[in-house]
Parts: C-alpha cells; sequence; structure tokens
C-alpha cells in the first residue's frame, strides 16, 4: 500500500502488487485501488492504514469505501 494523496494530504492508501488467489483478490481487490476509508474510519495516515488492518481480524462486519478508476465504490463483506 502506497500513501496517496490530493493537494498534498494523504486521502488513502493505493494497493499494489496482489498476489493472485490472495484474500485481497478473492474479495475483490485490484491494483490501484486506493483505499479511503475502512468501517467508516479515514484511512489517512501508515499508523492509520496499518492499526485498522490489524483490527479487522475481530470484526464481522467490513466496509471499505475505495476510488477504483477514478469512481467512488464501496465494497461491504460479511465475516463469518
Amino acid at each position: 500500500a502506497i500513501p496517496f494523496q490530493e493537494q498534498g494530504k494523504t486521502v488513502g492508501f493505493r494497493i499494489s502488487e496482489i498476489i493472485p488467489g490472495s484474500l485481497y483478490e478473492k474479495i475483490g481487490l485490484v491494483n490501484g485501488d486506493i483505499i479511503q476509508r475502512v468501517n467508516s474510519q479515514d484511512v489517512d495516515d501508515p499508523g492509520k492504514f496499518f492499526q485498522l488492518y490489524q483490527g479487522l481480524k475481530d470484526e464481522k462486519r467490513i466496509t471499505v469505501d475505495l476510488l477504483r478508476n477514478g469512481q467512488r465504490q464501496t465494497l461491504n463483506y460479511d465475516i463469518q
């Protein structure tokens, strides 16, 4: 994940080098996606990004707001 900036401010993280068959591919993320929010929390600095990532293992529902090819999208996941 690489910080993505608009007007000099980090507003998300661009995902790259997704491994075929990985969890990220299976949940629908693609190279170039810019993750901006996870469970309604802004992803605007590296520490917060990795803290949110670590906390996801205990979640039952995950919502990811992202930019894909310049279009905003929301992906919802129910964890069983």
